[in-house]
């Protein structure tokens, strides 16, 4: 048989492909209608539950976390997931004189005391409650030997991390103290920034031609698969043909249907056990 007889039908490659296309060219493509891609990341939305909620706003741009850079989505990631790094963690030189004026009339660093401004701090000479801003405001330190005169101050464990975004909606810096996975999941942002234009429509654009992308080739691998009422039945009749056609050997048309019909109840059979396997762990989760 002919080649054309055996078509596959490849609607899914080319929705994938288009659907790349147009991903990979987002950028060129928002320029034209009013979307700069700058240095930088741009806030979208603040969940109302987030420790930002009243220091950032959709607009803001955030360009740094503590001494890591900001350039877009990816990299907030990476930075938000270094702070785990204990190593990576500085503190700041206080000195004995300067202490006793920053020291807060609430001991914070009791247990089920808490203080607006003050976090528990901790060093090589013990805790202290001070307020968190003014400790930032010297000099960076990872021992007490970078300090000269004074101890190297970092925030308790008990209080989390403390992270510092440098943003453009203030001259301050914007602090948080917890957990950074917190402001991955409660500050919505996007590598696009516009004046005139709704913020979301680039992640929105994107988002859907990711999906676009994964399901059309997750389809198109599928559908390849040489089982009965796939594409791939086609495909692999019209390989089998192809490859005895070009061996030179003569083949009964009859053994060349009973080993495709073999490797197609096999296939079939797959994809079935997989399928209920599926079924069956959904039913699991959900009982």
């Amino acid at each position: 048989k002919q080649w054309y007889q055996r078509r596959v039908r490849g609607h899914n490659c080319i929705m994938m492909v288009g659907a790349y296309l147009i991903w990979t060219s987002l950028p060129l493509t928002l320029f034209f209608i009013g979307y700069t891609k700058e240095h930088a990341v741009t806030v979208t939305g603040v969940e109302p539950g987030s420790a930002l909620v009243n220091q950032v706003y959709t607009g803001t741009k955030i360009y740094s976390i503590n001494d890591c850079t900001v350039i877009d989505k990816v990299s907030w990631g990476q930075c938000l997931w270094k702070m785990y790094d204990t190593t990576q963690q500085k503190g700041n030189c206080v000195g004995d004189p300067i202490l006793s004026d920053l020291k807060s009339n609430t001991d914070c660093c009791k247990e089920g005391v808490t203080s607006l401004k003050s976090i528990c701090f901790n060093s090589t000479a013990g805790t202290q409650c001070l307020p968190a801003r003014r400790v930032l405001d010297h000099l960076p330190c990872s021992t007490d030997t970078d300090c000269g005169a004074g101890h190297c101050y970092r925030p308790h464990p008990s209080e989390g991390f403390l992270l510092q975004l440098l943003h453009s909606s203030s001259d301050d810096k914007a602090l948080f103290v917890g957990d950074p996975s917190h402001l991955y999941y409660t500050i919505h942002l996007s590598d696009y920034s516009s004046k005139w234009f709704w913020s979301q429509f680039p992640n929105c654009v994107e988002m859907f031609m990711i999906y676009i992308v994964s399901l059309s080739g997750a389809l198109a691998i599928f559908n390849a698969v040489p089982a009965f009422y796939l594409d791939g039945q086609h495909m692999f009749d019209a390989f089998l043909e192809f490859v005895v056609g070009q061996s030179g050997h003569r083949v009964s048309p009859s053994f060349i249907s009973n080993v495709s019909f073999v490797i197609q109840l096999f296939s079939t059979a797959l994809i079935a056990v997989n399928v209920l396997n599926a079924f069956i762990s959904v039913c699991v989760m959900y009982k």
